[in-house]
């Protein structure tokens, strides 16, 4: 790790009262929840596009179209 990024690191941790392992972990955490996030991102907007819903507007009408059939 280069000496300025663990410099830093050492001072978020002291402002935060808390360790460089629970900083690491806690970033480690939220990257892989990230990357969780983008992969369903990618398939249900693959998804979405196969049954016709390209933008927000498309979901949108959907939604209205199941209020009015009382599907919702």
């Amino acid at each position: 790790m280069p000496p300025k990024f663990k410099d830093e690191l050492e001072q978020v941790a002291r402002d935060e009262s808390r360790t460089l392992s629970d900083l690491i972990r806690e970033a480690l955490r939220r990257y892989i929840i990230n990357k969780q996030y983008e992969k369903l991102q990618v398939e249900f907007s693959a998804k979405a596009k196969a049954v016709g819903l390209v933008d927000g507007a498309d979901v949108e009408d959907k939604f209205d179209e199941g209020l009015g059939e009382g599907r919702i």
